[in-house]
């Protein structure tokens, strides 16, 4: 073989060699936002199913069992009430007796618990999204490979629309929209008109 069709044999496999390395590097890319994106889903649904289980449904069955509670008390109440209403000091003693329900605080306090509970883990899974869209844009915009990703077609839009949601509230939304905080009224107090 004569040296000019080794030079392009060598030439033609450097070729190859470097496509090869080009077309892996990209399918890499690929690969690692694909992960990304899949996670970045992963966790949304996780989202989903925290609120639906851990704070929806919890929360309103408990809060139907205490509800049911509160309810049942008042009614032995008012017929003890009106059974006993020339009687003022019989009456706690006749609920007692009658119905034999005692106010148990363990139930708020549960309910409280379920509350904190429920919420604490919605709060956590949001924050594992919210780490999750930051790493996935920092190897994005700030990578080769993300780069490259991006000229594939990366993010997706399934993933940009998840990316850009964060669950809040209305008043956090306020807040941020106007730069200014309310003060919280938790008890329904209403303030005097001067």
């Amino acid at each position: 073989m004569s040296t000019g069709v080794k030079v392009m044999l060598g030439c033609f496999l450097g070729f190859l060699v470097l496509f090869g390395s080009i077309f892996g590097y990209g399918i890499s890319a690929k690969f690692e936002a694909a992960k990304y994106e899949n996670g970045i889903e992963a966790i949304y649904t996780d989202m989903q199913n925290v609120y639906a289980n851990s704070i929806v449904q919890t929360l309103k069955s408990k809060a139907d069992v205490v509800g049911q509670y509160k309810g049942d008390l008042l009614e032995v109440v008012k017929a003890n009430m009106e059974r006993y209403k020339n009687d003022q000091n019989l009456v706690f003693k006749a609920i007692k007796e009658q119905a034999g329900l005692n106010i148990d605080a363990s139930m708020y306090k549960d309910l409280q618990k379920s509350i904190d509970i429920g919420y604490t883990k919605f709060e956590n899974s949001q924050r594992d999204k919210i780490d999750r869209v930051r790493v996935y844009k920092n190897f994005l915009d700030g990578s080769v490979k993300g780069s490259i990703a991006k000229l594939l077609g990366y993010p997706s839009d399934k993933a940009k629309e998840i990316m850009e949601k964060l669950i809040s509230n209305k008043d956090a939304k306020k807040t941020f929209a106007t730069g200014e905080m309310e003060d919280l009224d938790l008890f329904n107090k209403k303030t005097p008109k001067q």
